[in-house]
């Protein structure tokens, strides 16, 4: 569980950094219809793994 718990954190962290700099990218450099959508499905990904990671969290925390 320890090792599930830090590889969920993991891609967590990097799915949010990833949406960060692709949307200050866009922000500055204008924004397409694809763009949008496809950082529209990324952030909706992020937010699913975010309340995964913080489920498996909570079970491993509670179990100990």
């Amino acid at each position: 569980m320890k090792i599930a718990s830090i590889v969920l954190a993991s891609v967590t962290t990097l799915m949010v950094l990833s949406q960060l700099t692709c949307g200050l990218w866009l922000q500055a450099h204008g924004a397409d219809p694809e763009g949008v959508a496809f950082h529209a499905r990324l952030g909706i990904g992020s937010i699913v793994m975010s309340l995964v990671t913080i489920a498996v969290m909570l079970v491993f925390v509670l179990k100990h």
